[in-house]
């Protein structure tokens, strides 16, 4: 067995192989350029198109059940490499008014009265003193783009053809976030780093009782969530250096004081949750006593006291929530003051997402299921989850175990079936138990008929109704 380096060597390249498969640099071999940009090897006559794809389009996901991490094309939602984009997308990441200027912008706007900017720039000297000064206290940070979701309604100011060309997914526009390299905090073990989140129940128990009190339901989304948050949560001070591409309109002779918690930091959940509950707890909230992603407004109602009023639903920087009294409105209107939200949908108008989750509300005016709520995860299912590619006249042998790039593909996409099925897609559920259970070996009839549940269920679009009961007209059932 020779070492790839040994290899190398005696094909006469001196430089480390970038990839898994060594690089040929002989000027007859067919594959001296694509070795490059490929995780296969191109003279392989057993090589199987639709496992080809460019390292660019790669991500790795470590697999548990074998410790090790596995090479797979990344999905749409993933991070991108801009520099592989066509000049006219990468113009909305990059250029005048592009996503990297909306959030640096974004980022150095976040100015709280009491606890001032987020982050403080330090140039020329003065950031060259504090590199030597602090060098045990600086955080390497980099961009992080992507292709997010804006909503149905949402155009992309690209042409056809370049929308093809930068295979933009249906309504999805530039996005990037600037982040710290977290697993560079010097203060990374002594760090609280765990935040809960929504159960699978809070979501419909919450919409359940809006629609009870016959409250309009509102989903915020809260912009640049942590740097939004308290001020000076660390004893030492703390620094960022540039990322790579820089910051829109500085030189790369600067130093970033951190002043709030930024993405990518492991104390960003729980100081940005420590952040948005001391304010829910100061405009009148109670923190639910079985649900840590819940918040309770009790006031009096039609001359009652302590009458539930309204909720708030916490997942990260999505809030779902909705009210019916003077107080709980009062609170909504400071909370929307004290954050600047991106997103503030009203249900009853626009239907959106949460969590995953697309959520609707029937109108008041609606004669028979005013104040009503839909659930559905069909959009998640029909955007997420990625149909099995199996080999031409694999399908004739139905009995035949899968090998292992198909049994990846069926984990994927079981998991996809398991989790639309628990949060909204209830009808699903026996498909995905059944299919998950064939797993670790499953059978090419398996894959088939996992290929066809995920259809049917995406063709075949039964949301969760929640209904508008009176509390009058609940009973508890214990069993």
């Amino acid at each position: 067995s020779v070492q790839p380096a040994e290899r190398q060597r005696s094909a006469g390249v001196d430089r480390p192989a970038p990839f898994p498969y060594p690089f040929d640099g002989r000027a007859n071999s067919s594959n001296n350029h694509f070795s490059c940009n490929f995780y296969v090897d191109l003279q392989a006559e057993n090589i199987k198109e639709e496992k080809c794809f460019f390292v660019g389009e790669a991500m790795a996901e470590f697999e548990h059940s074998k410790n090790y991490f596995a090479l797979k094309k990344a999905p749409v939602d993933a991070e991108i490499k801009i520099d592989l984009l066509p000049e006219p997308a990468r113009k909305l990441f990059t250029g005048s008014g592009g996503s990297r200027v909306k959030e640096w912008d974004n980022m150095v706007k976040q100015v709280k009265e009491q606890g001032g900017p987020a982050v403080r720039i330090h140039r020329g000297a003065r950031a060259r003193e504090l590199r030597a000064n602090y060098s045990h206290r600086m955080v390497p940070s980099r961009w992080l783009d992507k292709w997010k979701d804006m909503g149905d309604d949402y155009i992309i100011p690209l042409s056809v053809q370049e929308i093809l060309d930068a295979e933009v997914p249906d309504h999805h526009g530039a996005k990037s976030r600037w982040i710290l390299q977290g697993f560079h905090d010097p203060d990374i073990t002594i760090l609280r780093r765990s935040v809960p989140t929504p159960e699978t129940s809070d979501v419909p128990l919450c919409l359940q009782v809006l629609a009870s009190l016959r409250a309009k339901g509102w989903v915020g989304d809260v912009r640049g969530a942590f740097s939004q948050g308290m001020r000076q949560q660390r004893k030492d001070p703390l620094f960022a250096l540039p990322p790579p591409g820089g910051i829109p309109g500085e030189s790369e002779d600067i130093v970033i004081e951190i002043l709030a918690e930024i993405y990518g930091l492991i104390s960003g959940p729980p100081g940005w949750r420590r952040s948005l509950f001391t304010t829910f707890k100061s405009l009148g909230f109670n923190a639910h006593p079985l649900a840590p992603c819940v918040v309770l407004m009790y006031e009096e109602i039609d001359n009652k006291p302590n009458q539930l009023s309204g909720l708030i639903c916490v997942e990260t920087d999505d809030l779902l929530g909705g009210g019916i009294g003077p107080k709980y409105q009062s609170a909504i209107e400071q909370l929307r003051k004290e954050y600047n939200f991106g997103k503030w949908k009203i249900l009853m108008t626009d239907q959106t997402e949460y969590g995953g989750r697309t959520l609707k509300q029937f109108p008041e005016t609606h004669p028979q299921n005013a104040f009503d709520f839909l659930i559905s995860t069909t959009r998640y299912l029909n955007e997420k989850a990625v149909e099995i590619k199996l080999a031409r006249g694999r399908g004739k042998f139905p009995k035949e175990k899968a090998d292992a790039g198909e049994i990846t593909q069926m984990r994927g996409l079981v998991g996809k079936l398991n989790w639309a099925s628990r949060e909204g897609m209830p009808q699903g559920a026996g498909d995905a138990s059944l299919l998950a259970s064939t797993l670790p070996t499953p059978t090419i009839e398996d894959l088939t008929e996992a290929n066809a549940a995920m259809r049917r269920l995406i063709q075949n679009d039964l949301p969760v109704w929640i209904r508008s009961i009176p509390f009058a007209d609940f009973s508890m059932v214990v069993f």
